[in-house]
């Protein structure tokens, strides 16, 4: 199930996929911005930008959030 799960509002849509993912996970949005990829407790685990593949073969499986420039969270699961 690859569904992607999104955020959007006037100034920002953003949508993250493939969810869950494997090898790499991409955010797309309209603007390229620089996104912070967290654990669940908190911890700063990749920097990247919107609109790159990023490679996430390092993360352990389990969930993840990613920071949106405007502070708002999108969730993604490693596999």
């Amino acid at each position: 199930e690859n569904e992607p799960l999104g955020v959007r509002d006037d100034a920002l849509e953003a949508v993250v996929f493939p969810n869950p993912s494997g090898r790499y996970v991409e955010v797309q949005s309209p603007v390229e911005s620089p996104i912070r990829i967290l654990s669940v407790g908190g911890e700063l685990v990749l920097k990247s930008t919107t609109n790159a593949k990023i490679d996430a073969a390092s993360l352990r499986s389990g969930l993840y959030l990613i920071q949106l420039p405007d502070g708002r969270l999108l969730k993604f699961v490693k596999r």
